[in-house]
């Protein structure tokens, strides 16, 4: 963040703490670049400064963004078994399908942004962080595992929740799970369809008629 021409950046000290309204929005996209500028001012003192939250997208948070994430608060989540970070930076992992329960919202200025303070069962509380939409990475609500097995029966609907693809699953279910593919090649051959997506972190699916018949994980 800078408040003028030919100063760089402005200390965190000056803004830390302090609210801002976007007064104005710049955007640029070319061949060379892709991005926005906005012109912040501060609530109470008035001054304006430049902030550009393509570059530094972690510098500040929106409070739009902050109250959205209350939703999840006295939420019910079982755990991924992906690392988390405690309270007092402590790095664990807990055991999938281990419970907790969102109780607050917090704040990293300069680091991830907000994130979602989980409490488990024995009382440890640890950092987790929403990736769009209600699925929280290193999470999966209650709430969501039922929505899924609604749609998808009990099986897979765990299955996809928990983020795993197993065999007899249809490609949709494919992509509930795991997302979108980077890569998909389709063959066919004597009247049947023979389809292969590849995904991000090494895995590889192939689909026979819509149904997967083969999943691996380098």
């Amino acid at each position: 963040m800078y408040k003028a021409v030919n100063i760089s950046t402005t200390p965190s000290k000056e803004v830390v703490g302090k609210y801002y309204e976007v007064v104005k929005v710049w955007t640029k996209t070319d061949y060379l670049s892709a991005g926005c500028c906005l012109l912040l001012r501060e609530k109470e003192s008035g001054d304006e400064m430049y902030y550009n939250p393509f570059r530094y997208p972690l510098s500040m948070t929106c409070i739009g963004y902050y109250e959205k994430l209350k939703r999840f608060v006295g939420q019910t989540f079982l755990s991924l078994a992906k690392a988390v970070e405690t309270e007092d930076g402590q790095v664990i992992t807990p055991a999938e399908g281990a419970e907790y329960r969102c109780v607050d919202i917090g704040l990293k200025m300069n680091s991830d942004g907000a994130f979602l303070l989980m409490e488990g069962a024995d009382g440890v509380r640890v950092e987790a962080f929403p990736i769009g939409g209600d699925e929280v990475y290193e999470f999966v609500s209650t709430a969501r595992i039922g929505q899924l097995e609604k749609r998808y029966g009990e099986k897979y609907g765990k299955l996809i929740a928990f983020r795993k693809v197993d065999t007899g699953m249809t490609r949709e279910m494919v992509i509930a799970a795991w997302g979108e593919p980077y890569h998909k090649s389709e063959v066919k051959k004597e009247g049947r369809t023979l389809e292969t997506l590849r995904f991000s972190d090494n895995r590889y699916v192939e689909l026979l008629d819509g149904e997967v018949q083969y999943v691996r994980i380098y």
